[in-house]
């Protein structure tokens, strides 16, 4: 006789077996529509007890019949019972789309039943959102670039630079808001500072043309300079004196995960 304690383990492996044998039994029977409709119900009263189980395991005692010895016997029992019965009166429906999807022979693809396996991506609610959430903000982004196109073509030939790397400049530093001033005043699409601007030959740094003519002139000598996209992104933030001063990307948070953003933006702009 089993231990009370093995109860659960034990009947896992046998919920595993008897799983396979009912996928067998509705693959076999399905000629016969008798047969495989009661192995189908077999794997929805299967489904049905795995619901009722998840949905008692938030109970106090994990069930109706406390903790006694021998109560998860009765508890599988009484769902055994409840699962079944569920299934003949057809309030799930499961069996009755099983075996409409295998009787429709080659005009639809039979409904492939199978366990889960550790390959299988499980996207939880939370996830979804998050997913959801960052591709609105990419068309959103997207969308404002695609005002500046024509200037962005202009500029990367002009100074033969790779487009993408000019939006994610401009994604990153402004989010492509012509308006934007950060706290140090920097302004415009690419963020210009006053004394580089100057330097540039940009006399209005809020007006798109000339910033981004402005800012794609200032990347590119940095690209000549550096010969290097990672130095040259540490330049345009944190300035060439710190990239000379440290020999490479200065040990600067902030402008390490800047060129991580630029190198995020560049993978997924189009």
């Amino acid at each position: 006789m089993l231990p009370i304690k093995s109860y659960d383990s034990y009947h896992d492996v046998q919920r595993t077996n008897e799983f396979k044998n009912l996928k067998n039994k509705i693959v076999n029977a399905s000629e016969n529509h008798e047969k495989a409709l009661e192995a189908a119900k077999g794997f929805e009263a299967m489904m049905v007890k795995q619901m009722l189980k998840s949905m008692t395991s938030s109970l106090q005692n994990k069930g109706f019949f406390g903790k006694a010895p021998g109560s998860d016997v009765y508890q599988d029992m009484f769902m055994d019972s409840m699962a079944r019965q569920i299934t003949d009166q057809g309030h799930l429906g499961l069996a009755n789309i099983i075996i409409k999807n295998m009787e429709a022979g080659n005009e639809r693809k039979p409904l492939e039943i199978r366990e889960l396996n550790s390959d299988d991506k499980i996207v939880t609610k939370k996830e979804f959102s998050t997913k959801r959430q960052t591709n609105k903000k990419r068309t959103i982004l997207e969308k404002r670039l695609s005002k500046y196109d024509e200037i962005i073509t202009k500029a990367a030939k002009k100074y033969n630079v790779d487009k993408k790397i000019i939006k994610s400049i401009i994604a990153a530093e402004s989010y492509a808001n012509p308006n934007a001033v950060s706290g140090a005043g920097a302004k415009g699409l690419m963020q210009l500072m006053d004394k580089t601007a100057d330097s540039l030959g940009v006399k209005n740094s809020f007006d798109p043309q000339e910033n981004i003519m402005g800012g794609t002139k200032f990347i590119k000598h940095l690209l000549k300079k550096y010969d290097s996209v990672d130095l040259a992104l540490a330049a345009y933030n944190a300035g060439p004196g710190n990239v000379d001063k440290y020999n490479g990307v200065p040990p600067f948070k902030e402008t390490q995960n800047y060129i991580k953003r630029i190198k995020q933006f560049y993978s997924v702009l189009k």
